[in-house]
């Protein structure tokens, strides 16, 4: 027989990627009591786990756009976290490389815009340059990005959880909303396991679901005075790597496409090289890496790397990217919502939040929060 019980909080998370674990850490050291709910069983099981581990410098992001200004306010943010608790990370720098006329053009415009949001640590830097930097690297022009690296995601996430709980907030994993309603002037989340239904009421819902945003979102259709309609499309990115020592220090980037930063190298914390993503539209999840794309890789690889005639690389992983559409027309900046109800409650959706999320995570927060905490006060439990 079934418990039916009953729960107030004064926020709900949805979702416990790298986003949702910051938020829900927020606002449980803000003393709001938040519950913090996952469908999988642990934190980072979707694309917190799939992507490149990098921490990104915003030099890519058009200034005044939230991308923009969250990346440079969260590299330090996350910096400094990562110092004050001894997670592993590497601020090795990165060099977006230019072999033609024309890729020399498109890097000079990446570069100034680099220097019109305030990116530090930037040069651009000459063949001879890039020789003495990386004699592994053929490339005729680069930007030399010197803040960037790349971090243990996963312990970043584990010392996250650790923050949430120790500050009186409560995870829920292997749980996701079945209904949702406004009822007693809050918005109230229906959830069920084996043993219990529970009623969980609370002011303020953070969507923060990744793949699962839209689906969340569409719970709440009609509540609100004007509903925003979204279209999510998936690309699928998908990563090789190698055995090899490349003897290559730092991160390597091509001039990047309309939806990706391109087929990249990257390495991780153990000097594991690694080349990607890709991009490829796919109608629903699947994380197999087709061994079919290859070829493709080594060719992009090979246009950039030196002595590579030995290089063998292997299927890694594949992450995917929600790319957001509204009206048919792609959104390339995160969209980050809040819809108020009536009795101050408010529904907060954060869709698109792909690279640099992992950088921004905890600039996120802080403006997640400070969006609840000018919408309302704390309600009496």
């Amino acid at each position: 027989m079934t418990s039916h019980l009953v729960m107030k909080f004064d926020s709900i998370v949805i979702g416990a990627g790298v986003i949702g674990l910051a938020i829900a850490r927020k606002l449980s050291l803000e003393g709001r009591s938040t519950l913090l709910i996952e469908k999988n069983e642990s934190f980072g099981s979707g694309n917190s786990s799939r992507n490149s581990e990098v921490i990104h410098s915003g030099i890519y992001y058009p200034k005044g756009t939230l991308k923009s200004k969250l990346c440079l306010s969260g590299y330090d943010l996350l910096t400094q976290y990562c110092e004050s608790r001894s997670i592993a990370f590497d601020i090795c720098g990165k060099l977006i490389i230019a072999n033609n006329e024309s890729e020399i053009l498109k890097i000079n415009r990446i570069f100034e815009n680099g220097i019109q949001v305030g990116c530090k640590g930037l040069e651009m830097i000459s063949e001879d340059e890039i020789k003495e930097l990386e004699p592994n690297i053929k490339a005729k022009k680069a930007i030399h990005v010197k803040k960037t690296g790349v971090i243990d995601s996963h312990d970043l996430m584990a010392n996250l959880e650790i923050d949430i709980l120790n500050s009186g907030g409560i995870i829920a994993y292997k749980t996701f909303p079945q209904n949702v309603t406004f009822k007693m002037n809050r918005i109230c989340l229906l959830l069920t396991d084996p043993e219990n239904t529970y009623e969980i009421f609370t002011p303020h819902v953070i969507n923060c679901a990744g793949l699962n945003s839209l689906e969340i979102s569409s719970k709440f259709k009609g509540m609100f005075s004007k509903d925003i309609n979204y279209e999510m499309r998936l690309s699928k990115g998908e990563y090789f790597s190698t055995n090899k020592d490349l003897e290559i220090q730092k991160l390597i980037y091509p001039v990047p496409d309309s939806q990706s930063l391109g087929i990249h190298l990257t390495r991780d914390l153990n000097n594991r090289y690694k080349f990607g993503p890709s991009h490829s539209w796919i109608n629903e999840e699947n994380y197999q890496v087709n061994n079919q794309s290859r070829e493709n890789f080594l060719s992009s690889i090979k246009s950039f790397i030196k002595n590579n005639d030995d290089l063998e690389i292997f299927p890694d992983y594949a992450g995917i990217r929600p790319k957001i559409f509204k009206d048919h027309k792609q959104l390339t900046d995160f969209e980050i919502t809040h819809q108020k109800l009536e009795k101050g409650c408010s529904l907060l959706n954060l869709h698109g939040i792909e690279s640099p999320g992992l950088t921004s995570c905890l600039s996120i927060a802080d403006y997640v929060n400070n969006l609840i905490y000018n919408c309302s006060n704390k309600i009496e439990l």
